[in-house]
């Protein structure tokens, strides 16, 4: 990553918000926007396209081998935060949450927002809470990453 290059003895501080572009979760909200995901019936939740694909990007993000090439270029957060550490040691680090862009039962706006259904914007609140709470988390605390 480019920015690490700016890290020194010297810095003061670092903070992170970092995960979504890692797991391509914009692919995956093009995902429920294309094809037959627009069907009523049909949910994005369900996809194991989407829900197999993000378990596997989580899991990347969290040490485990990649599982594909689209993988292999996700660089997992405790290398990059122990990268951070050491390029930085006596910086204050923290790493901040990671966005919510729906509320956790989706929004009402005549059954979609964003042209995502209700049901499947839940799906994404659960999706990045669980982004935060077991991947983020974890790793930014292992490494002396306060949250905030």
């Amino acid at each position: 990553m480019p920015q690490l290059d700016h890290l020194n003895d010297n810095t003061e501080l670092v903070t992170f918000s970092i995960g979504g572009n890692d797991v391509e979760f914009g692919k995956f909200y093009l995902e429920c926007l294309a094809g037959f995901e627009l069907l009523p019936w049909n949910t994005c939740s369900g996809d194991g396209k989407v829900d197999d694909s993000l378990t596997d990007s989580f899991n990347r993000l969290s040490g485990f081998a990649a599982t594909d090439d689209r993988l292999e270029k996700i660089v997992p957060f405790g290398t990059l935060y122990g990268d951070v550490v050491e390029r930085a040691p006596y910086s204050t680090r923290v790493v901040v949450g990671y966005p919510q862009f729906f509320p956790e039962t989706g929004a009402d706006t005549t059954f979609r927002c964003k042209l995502i259904k209700r049901v499947d914007q839940a799906y994404f609140y659960a999706r990045s809470r669980e982004l935060i709470d077991n991947v983020i988390a974890p790793a930014a605390s292992q490494n002396g990453f306060p949250g905030r």
